[in-house]
């Protein structure tokens, strides 16, 4: 009876359903098994997911090498399991459902499906230093963030690291460079950059394009979002909301001087930006409903936080209704800000370091040259614990010989 149903419409309907519900109708035919293993439907499905609120919020303990995440709606916390093989790492981004994990101080990363418990392992994705045959030996290189997106018309995700050069007898910049690595090929771009942004700071992915909030080496603009177009290579500058009606003394998200704070965020699918004023006395958030066009900016709503005491503010996520507001503050809260009850509650302290949300789907990992997929390329230690776990659910007397 199952198979009288045109299988674009099956696709069209369980795109719409919960991933437990999903999983169970792989065993109704066949044909819906084909279905959901199509690459059709795990693009309906991440699109689905992505314009819903089926999405959690990502960070990193503050004492030891745990991720954790907690759904937008509640503070419900989780433990997500990583191999021991990436540790110690920094979560980079999230796109379609996956997130990038990088191993500290190496140039390898990991992408790992938190919702199927995939992952794939990428040694030596990047290269270990900055490339260049014109460097300054006595120059100081300094990376200053990551970003990890997806190229639609190549069907690739990449990841991106930028680093900068600076001048330590002169204490000035020399240059930003940007290195674009495929995962599926391994092919590196490189490109140098007239900006200058804060240490630690992680690429926004949006409408293809990853974005960063940085200043001009020339300080023709101090307070610019810069994007990167995966699938273009193309490197634009985004127009800001008009925020003189606000205050005249906007710094970009870098500055120490006192006066705004913005932060660059996202609340549903929309680049946000945060401005923050008085150590949270005034906080504002801005939306860009159509990408690219200036006049779409949007303020939605603004609060105190004046109580909190915060310099940066970020947000991360809003809920279906607009009540809801999930924020980051100076790079180590995590808050849920309820906008009818104007109630604050807070998450543990997490470790420097940017949280950020990812969609809950079942996109496949990457096809990758030399990467290494699931439990076999895993390390020793993660396989014995899989093991014991294995053997406790068996009654005594019968444990597996492996």
């Amino acid at each position: 009876m199952s198979d009288q149903i045109l299988p674009e419409i099956v696709s069209n309907i369980l795109s719409r359903c919960d991933v437990a519900t999903i999983g169970r109708c792989r065993c109704i035919s066949k044909q819906w098994y084909a279905v959901i293993e199509s690459t059709h439907f795990m693009k309906l499905q991440v699109d689905y997911a992505t314009n819903t609120i089926s999405a959690a919020v990502f960070f990193k303990d503050l004492f030891d090498e745990t991720l954790f995440q907690a759904p937008m709606r509640n503070l419900d916390m989780r433990s997500v399991p990583i191999i021991s093989q990436v540790k110690p790492f920094s979560l980079v981004g999230s796109c379609n459902g996956l997130l990038l994990l990088h191993k500290n101080q190496t140039p390898d990363f990991c992408i790992l499906n938190s919702l199927t418990k995939k992952h794939v392992y990428l040694p030596h994705l990047l290269p270990s230093s900055l490339v260049g045959t014109d460097r300054n030996n006595d120059a100081c290189v300094n990376a200053l963030g990551y970003g990890f997106g997806y190229d639609s018309v190549n069907d690739d995700y990449k990841v991106v690291r930028i680093v900068q050069e600076l001048d330590p007898a002169k204490t000035g910049f020399l240059r930003t460079e940007m290195t674009v690595t495929s995962v599926k090929n391994r092919v590196i771009k490189l490109h140098e950059m007239p900006y200058f942004m804060e240490p630690l700071a992680n690429g926004l992915f949006v409408a293809g394009v990853l974005h960063w909030l940085m200043g001009k080496y020339n300080h023709e603009k101090m307070h610019l979002i810069v994007g990167y177009d995966l699938a273009t290579n193309e490197i634009r500058e985004l127009p800001l909301p008009d925020l003189k009606g606000e205050r005249k003394d906007l710094k970009f998200e870098g500055s120490t001087t006192i006066g705004c704070r913005v932060g660059l965020g996202l609340l549903r699918t929309w680049l946000s930006i945060s401005t923050n004023y008085g150590n949270g006395m005034s906080v504002g958030f801005w939306a860009m409903k159509e990408y690219g066009i200036k006049e779409s900016w949007t303020k939605l709503f603004s609060f105190s936080l004046a109580h909190m005491s915060c310099d940066l503010v970020r947000p991360l996520g809003l809920s279906e209704n607009d009540n809801l507001v999930f924020l980051e503050l100076d790079r180590k809260r995590l808050i849920l800000y309820d906008r009818k009850a104007k109630d604050v509650t807070s998450l543990m302290h997490k470790a420097q370091g940017e949280a950020m949300v990812c969609f809950r789907s079942i996109a496949p990992l990457p096809s990758a040259k030399n990467g290494q997929t699931d439990e076999k390329h895993q390390s020793s230690q993660d396989q014995k614990s899989k093991r014991k776990k294995r053997d406790n659910f068996l009654s005594k007397g019968f444990k597996l010989k492996l």
